[in-house]
Formats: structure tokens, C-alpha cells, sequence
């Protein structure tokens, strides 16, 4: 997320980290990550594999009962720091 974004959000940090995962897609890949730290427009991930090749994505924070997802564009990564934005449903 971009520091100016970070002044004007309300943002919650997980000192340990909360377990999550990136999903493409199209389902054919998972990727376990750490939710460090979220917001209304995006959160920061620690992600130990590549997410080369993954753009846009699912980031699952629960898979039990109803599912608790964010469809997500990467922002950037920093070694194993990644940022991700989340997508918006327009409102039409």
C-alpha cells in the first residue's frame, strides 16, 4: 500500500501474522501467505513461494463455512513482501 494511502485508511496489523492463501484465478494454484496487515483498499502479505506469474488473484482469509475472500491486483513485492490491492465491485 502507498504511505499516503496508509494516512487516510483505517489499517489493522497482525503482529504474528494471520494464516491466508493466494488462489489464481482459475483455481489451479494456492499459495500459502501471512496476512501482516490490512485495509479498506488493500493489505500486505508475507509469502514464502513465487507469485511470479500472478496478478490478479483470490486472497482466501477462510475456508470454513461461507468462504471470507478479496479478489485482489499485486501491487508490489519487496523480497518476501508482497502488497495487493483490492478490486471493488462497481456500483452500477
Amino acid at each position: 500500500m502507498h504511505k499516503n494511502r496508509r494516512e487516510v485508511s483505517h489499517r489493522i496489523s497482525f503482529t504474528r501474522g494471520y494464516p491466508a492463501w493466494i488462489m489464481s484465478i482459475d483455481g489451479t494454484r494456492r499459495l500459502d501467505c501471512d496476512l501482516v496487515e490490512i485495509s479498506e483498499a488493500g493489505a500486505q502479505l508475507i509469502v514464502k513461494k513465487s507469485i511470479a506469474g500472478l496478478k490478479e488473484f483470490f486472497l482466501v482469509l477462510s475456508s470454513v463455512g461461507t468462504p471470507a475472500y478479496r479478489r485482489c491486483n499485486l501491487a508490489w513485492v519487496d523480497g518476501e513482501s508482497v502488497g495487493v490491492r483490492f478490486i471493488l465491485k462497481s456500483s452500477k
